[in-house]
């Protein structure tokens, strides 16, 4: 199947108008309208549903808009990828990674790499978890940055120096916030706002605890979008120490859990993974400052 068709394709869904979609494509209307319904032709099936002024995908229109942005993900990918296969080091390094202050080690490294690799760029993807590892398991990154003890029959791994440490995000005026740290039983009954992976794997190292389903009033992957929903009132969100903006103009109050909950986290890869020499040479770079070998 033709890349170009299916980039052309994503467009299309993505602005819901053959016209628009042309414009930023820099093609003719009629050459586009074709091109989709070639693919329509190819498929044996509709993508589209011709509303009054927009296009609205089908059931496969939106099957084929998920398959179409991992082929073209994988596409780009592996062409980076050979991009580096020359003696001088370029190209793109793609990391999925888990929200971490430790990331700070993998941004060490790649500074410290750039500046002898100038022709190289770092396409970072955030996530939970369980996403970044779908990510490396269908290639679509190199590295993976995670916040649970990677599974070692699966994959290589370096242990990032240091520890994550699990705390409380509340608003300035809420009465927990005249605590120095907050236990479990200072949470029962509160309306909590988590991640799903940290409810499952992580909160019930903490003294046993479990946080009831019932107290879950939101979900989150991303702590800037978590720390939104406890400015407006929502609740109070467990989450890293160093995610969120705590300044005293920020309106929010970070309080660590007592007793103390950490979290290691990991670079890993795919066990007999062949990479390129780019990133081979990165991931040199990324282990002597996990081993504190370098300073900037």
């Amino acid at each position: 199947m033709d890349t170009t068709l299916l980039r052309n394709f994503l467009t299309v869904a993505e602005y819901g108008n053959i016209t628009y979609a042309s414009e930023v494509l820099q093609i003719a209307q009629p050459t586009l309208s074709v091109q989709m319904k070639k693919l329509e032709k190819q498929l044996n099936t509709t993508l589209f549903i011709r509303q009054a002024r927009y296009l609205e995908l089908t059931p496969a229109g939106l099957l084929l808009q998920e398959h179409a942005r991992t082929i073209v993900a994988l596409v780009d990918k592996t062409i980076h990828e050979f991009d580096s296969f020359d003696s001088n080091l370029s190209g793109e390094i793609k990391i999925g990674a888990a929200e971490s202050i430790l990331f700070e080690k993998i941004s060490s490294a790649f500074n410290i790499f750039h500046r002898e690799c100038r022709q190289t760029t770092l396409d970072v993807t955030s996530g939970g978890t369980e996403y970044i590892l779908s990510l490396l398991a269908n290639n679509l990154v190199d590295l993976a940055v995670i916040a649970q003890p990677p599974t070692l029959e699966r994959y290589e791994f370096l242990e990032i120096p240091g520890y994550d440490y699990w705390g409380v995000v509340m608003k300035n005026d809420d009465p927990l916030a005249k605590k120095e740290v907050i236990t479990n039983s200072d949470l029962s009954n509160k309306p909590i706002i988590v991640s799903r992976q940290s409810l499952t794997y992580d909160l019930p190292r903490w003294q046993g605890n479990t946080i009831s389903k019932d107290n879950v009033v939101a979900y989150y992957n991303l702590a800037t979008n978590a720390a939104v929903m406890v400015r407006q009132g929502l609740g109070l969100m467990l989450g890293f120490a160093g995610l969120v903006d705590v300044s005293q103009e920020s309106g929010l109050t970070f309080r660590p859990l007592g007793p103390t909950l950490t979290n290691s986290m990991y670079v890993v890869w795919n066990k007999q993974q062949k990479f390129s020499p780019l990133i081979n040479e990165f991931i040199k770079y990324v282990q002597l400052v996990c081993d504190e070998s370098f300073e900037e």
